[in-house]
């Protein structure tokens, strides 16, 4: 029995239905979080607790896009120096799921705190988290362009059945 190779096109089936599976997981939560809060009776809400709340969401949030962002750029500024495609696919990999979990977990908590207090500000912006979310989908182009790939790497990126 042959071993399944890893290919350029798995590679980006990969990262892709990664992406789609956090996103739907983002889209359901919100989703149920909104009809439970429309269907099921909840306590009304304490202001105090919103404030605070604010506050938690946009220090997770700004902690969030800033470690995500970080670790993700410090991540592709060492794979500059692999030598090998495969390398740089894998890290690369390694590097965006850090970076959509680090984006997720805002997105989350913000849906959460609209579940516990109704405040439909906390939901919006566990939109923008989404939406910002959906700008980061992954493609050829933009795998490209983060790893500086030289012509050779670019060519071989363009063939689906590359063995990697």
């Amino acid at each position: 029995m042959e071993t399944p190779r890893n290919t350029v096109g798995t590679f980006f089936k990969t990262i892709t239905l990664l992406f789609f599976g956090m996103l739907a997981g983002q889209l359901l939560f919100a989703g149920l979080a909104v009809y439970l809060r429309k269907s099921l009776r909840f306590a009304e809400n304490n202001m105090n607790l919103d404030h605070v709340i604010a506050i938690i969401l946009l220090i997770v949030m700004a902690l969030g896009l800033w470690w995500g962002n970080f670790l993700f750029k410090n991540r592709l500024y060492n794979l500059r120096n692999v030598p090998s495609l495969a390398e740089k696919l894998a890290d690369y990999k390694a590097a965006i799921m850090i970076r959509f979990a680090l984006l997720e977990a805002p997105a989350l908590f913000a849906t959460v705190a609209y579940l516990i207090t109704g405040d439909k500000l906390f939901m919006g912006m566990a939109v923008s988290i989404i939406l910002f979310f959906v700008s980061l989908k992954p493609n050829r182009e933009n795998v490209k362009a983060d790893l500086a790939l030289n012509q050779g790497e670019k060519l071989e990126l363009k063939k689906e059945s590359q063995v990697i």
